[in-house]
This record gives structure tokens, sequence and C-alpha cells, in this order.
């Protein structure tokens, strides 16, 4: 899970946009500096993904861990079909407000203060999952992954590309988290789920427990965007280690594994 804490004023888009639309690579999940948003006692949470709403979602309002000593939910609401959840009349005072979710968390630091006063409740924007989702036809195709030469600086200076073989990949609903489908990537890395129909994914990717020493990668998800009119047919999926001990990823289709 990646918890992702961002700053910024009312209205403005949350987001983690990096250097091209078809690779990932976090890079605010370790870093953190204090500039909390000010909202009324009255607000709302907008999500959205590529600028839709996102319904389903739950949003969590949690206490200050720095008052209290530990961190305390406080109040958890569902997004509505408009990508919103409304708090009313809540207490002032510094909170965290976050998305809640197994792939990918983002939380926000806020202050609560009874002198805003505004005809409109405020609104916090999240774009949501934050990071690139790939963009394929279908959600099959090869794993790739760091192989480990007993050189860390060689490593991550010059990648060596291998097949992820053995690597289990669990395909589930991005908001709802359902499963859909589980398997184990063959020797040569391959992969192929069920159609699914169009939408947003999340691909979750774990290591044989025997395998930890053979690739440098972290376990993780890789949020997968099916669309018809996609230029990618199938995904060649490299992993790599991101920043913070995150999972790095690319679609390489049409390339072979090096």
């Amino acid at each position: 899970m990646k918890i992702r804490r961002q700053t910024g004023p009312v209205e403005i888009l949350v987001c983690c946009f990096f250097f091209a639309a078809i690779v990932c690579e976090p890079s605010s999940a370790c870093s953190y500096s204090s500039n909390p948003t000010k909202v009324g006692r009255n607000f709302s949470a907008l999500v959205l993904h590529q600028n839709k709403p996102l319904s389903g979602l739950q949003i969590e309002l949690s206490t200050d861990p720095k008052e209290s000593g530990d961190s305390r939910p406080v109040l958890t609401i569902t997004t509505n079909e408009s990508g919103l959840s409304e708090f009313t009349s809540i207490k002032p005072g510094p909170y965290y407000i976050s998305i809640k979710h197994v792939a990918f968390v983002q939380q926000i630091e806020i202050v609560v203060d009874s002198r805003r006063t505004k005809a409109r409740a405020e609104k916090i924007a999240f774009e949501w999952p934050g990071e690139t989702p790939l963009s394929a036809r279908s959600i099959s195709g090869l794993l790739n992954a760091v192989v480990q030469t007993g050189s860390p600086l060689n490593d991550q200076a010059h990648p060596a590309f291998g097949p992820f073989a053995g690597a289990t990949l669990t395909l589930m609903h991005a908001v709802s988290g359902e499963v859909i489908e589980s398997q184990t990537a063959s020797e040569s890395g391959a992969f192929g789920f069920q159609w699914v129909p169009a939408g947003l994914y999340m691909l979750q990717v774990r290591k044989e427990e025997n395998a930890s020493s053979r690739y440098r990668v972290e376990d993780g998800y890789v949020p997968i965007e099916v669309d018809p009119s996609a230029n990618a047919s199938t995904i060649n999926l490299y992993l790599y280690q991101g920043m913070c001990g995150s999972l790095g990823y690319e679609n390489r289709q049409g390339t072979a594994a090096q």
C-alpha cells in the first residue's frame, strides 16, 4: 500500500503525473513538508479520474497524530455519483483527509477553522489513483523485472531485465477492490486475463517467497486502463525499483525482454 501525503490550496487538484503517459515512478511517497489546507467546518472531498468523478471510494477524516499521539478515524464517507463526500459541522482543529484504498492511499493535511465562513462549502479535490495508468486493449502480455546481478550500483545504473517467472498476479476492480482473477506468470513471464470491459483496474504483483534474492523489485500495484481504442493491444510490462521502496512500471509493447 502506498501512502502519499499531499498539501495544497483548496480546489486545487492533488496530482502526481510523471514524465510519460506509459511510465510511472512515484516521487512523493517518502517526502513531506507540512503546509495544511485551511477549510471551514463544512467542506467536501471531490475525487476525479481523468476529469471524471469516481463514486464508491471511501474518504476518511482522521485526527492529526501530532495532536493526540496517534491518528484516529473520525468519519468515513463514500463518494457519491458526483465523486463527492460531504463533511458538515466538523469540530475545529487539525486533521488528515484520506482516500482509503488497498493500492493507492492519498492523504491531505487540513485545518478546520471555525472563522472561515463561506456561502458554499469548500472543496478539496483528489486526482486518483495519482499514478498514470497504463493503457491497453487487454490485460495480457509479458512480465519482466530487474534481475539482481550481485552489484547493486550496477543494477541501479544499468538494470538488466528478465522474465518475472512465478510472480503472482491478481486483477481487481480499481475502486471496489473486488478480485476478478489471480494467476501465476509462466517461466517466460507470460500472463493473460479473461476479457474485461473497458475501465480502470489494479494489477497486484507479488514475488514468490523464494524469489526475493533474484529480482530487484518490490511488490505493488499497477493501474491499468482498458480502452478499446488504445494503441497498445497487450502489455509488455517492465517492473523496477521505484523511489522510496515503491514499484516502478513501464509498458514496452513490441520489445523483447533484455
